[in-house]
């Protein structure tokens, strides 16, 4: 059975680049892997974004089949945007199945994840903070 390596974490934080390194020491090694890249950063450079907004079960399908096109093909997946990230962004109201159908796919997948956290320094201030990502001293 195919393993999925779920790479979960915020925006821009490094998923991509993460992903390709881990790609790139595997295939090395001669292990059998793809990447199911990110449907919605597809969208977002189509300018297309406002479907991530309107229409997450579109989203989800279309992630879905990235992966599942793999699977059985290859021994591992690294999924640069885990099936459960579908879950937060489903607008209220919005069909109250979808969260409990990802679920369910999820659940019938091999996966293993990780979680990729921003270092944070507890001794700067907010201002510091603000400060250090504008580039400013």
């Amino acid at each position: 059975m195919t393993k999925i390596i779920n790479i979960f974490g915020g925006p821009g934080i490094g998923k991509s680049t993460v992903i390709a390194g881990i790609f790139h020491q595997m295939k090395t090694r001669h292990i059998n892997v793809e990447v199911a890249n990110e449907f919605a950063k597809d969208l977002v450079w189509n300018n297309q974004s406002d479907i991530l907004t309107e229409d997450q079960l579109y989203v989800f399908a279309h992630q879905h089949r990235r992966i599942y096109r793999l699977l059985n093909k290859v021994d591992y997946i690294i999924a640069d945007c885990p099936l459960l990230m579908c879950v937060p962004y489903i607008p209220k109201g919005f069909y109250t199945k979808l969260e409990p159908l990802i679920v369910e796919v999820w659940n019938n997948f091999d996966n293993q994840s990780f979680v990729l956290n921003r270092p944070i320094d507890l001794t700067m201030s907010v201002a510091e903070g603000i400060k250090m990502k504008k580039g400013q001293s």
